[in-house]
């Protein structure tokens, strides 16, 4: 890069600088430039340092009466890694899922990338399918519906400058559908497992298995999927069952029991039904 400062005009006792100044400029310790100077005068010298990363660099002047305080500026020099990508979706239809993310456009400590740099790799599970080198950020797969139940979900990691960040999760996905007759009572530990979890105002407060819920009347103790309290936040989050395929001719009934924390602080919950698990795809309530 380039180093730029300029001399100044003036001494400490407030006098007109005069005669020749030195100047030494160092990167975290390491001479990086040094040199001569007149008062007023605009230094601009190339410097380089040896690898990329964070620096505090430094600028000593000195003259006949003696070295000036050090002028300092930290500084990300070489190439920065990129922020995490964000806002990974995944989608499913006509036995083709699409997958997409939101490329990142800023670097984690400020420095330089090039957005032309990245590329990503993608990884499906449960299969392990993995597709390298793509440079969008949209990527198509065609996984034809299955019998039984399969749930899929996929991976993407950012590569720049032979680096990569920690993989990102997208939602999951189930194909197939679950036989019925079909209940949970939520005693076992994975048995939020094959629902779907969506935080829709992402407030991290959201439906999960509470395996220890008191009921005072009954002096009991039960496990539940269980919403926590907000006083600010709307309650606006999902719970979806896995998918389930209904056959012409029969009547299905849906049962389940809820509870609220107190009779003074009554809930109020919706049941709808759909073909996604997605909250445009639940699009009949119950």
């Amino acid at each position: 890069g380039t180093l730029e400062f300029t001399v100044p005009q003036q001494t400490f006792g407030g006098d007109a600088l005069t005669g020749e100044v030195s100047y030494l400029a160092r990167a975290n310790g390491n001479l990086i430039a040094e040199g001569k100077a007149t008062p007023g005068e605009k230094i601009t010298v190339p410097a380089t340092v040896s690898e990329a990363g964070m620096y505090d660099i430094t600028v000593v002047l000195s003259n006949a009466a003696g070295r000036s305080p050090r002028a300092s500026q930290k500084v990300w020099i070489g190439h920065d890694m990129p922020e995490p990508i964000s806002n990974v979706v995944l989608e499913y239809a006509d036995g083709v899922f699409t997958l997409t993310w939101d490329a990142p456009t800023t670097s984690q400590n400020g420095g330089y990338f090039d957005p032309a740099g990245i590329t990503y790799t993608v990884r499906r599970l449960p299969d392990n399918e993995i597709t390298e080198d793509l440079t969008s950020t949209t990527f198509t797969d065609r996984v034809e519906m299955t019998q039984e139940l399969v749930t899929y979900s996929y991976v993407v990691t950012l590569n720049y400058n032979g680096k990569s960040l920690d993989p990102v999760s997208s939602n999951v996905w189930r194909l197939g559908a679950m036989s019925l007759p079909w209940s949970t009572d939520f005693v076992k530990e994975d048995a939020l497992k094959l629902f779907t979890v969506i935080d829709v105002n992402e407030d991290r407060c959201e439906w999960y298995r509470e395996w220890d819920w008191y009921i005072e009347d009954t002096d009991e103790v039960v496990q539940v999927a269980a919403y926590p309290y907000s006083s600010s936040k709307e309650a606006d989050d999902w719970l979806i069952t896995p998918p389930f395929e209904f056959q012409p001719g029969y009547t299905y009934t849906l049962e389940f029991e809820a509870i609220a924390m107190r009779a003074s602080d009554p809930e109020r919950l919706a049941v709808s039904i759909g073909t996604s698990p997605t909250v445009d795809g639940m699009a009949r309530e119950l």
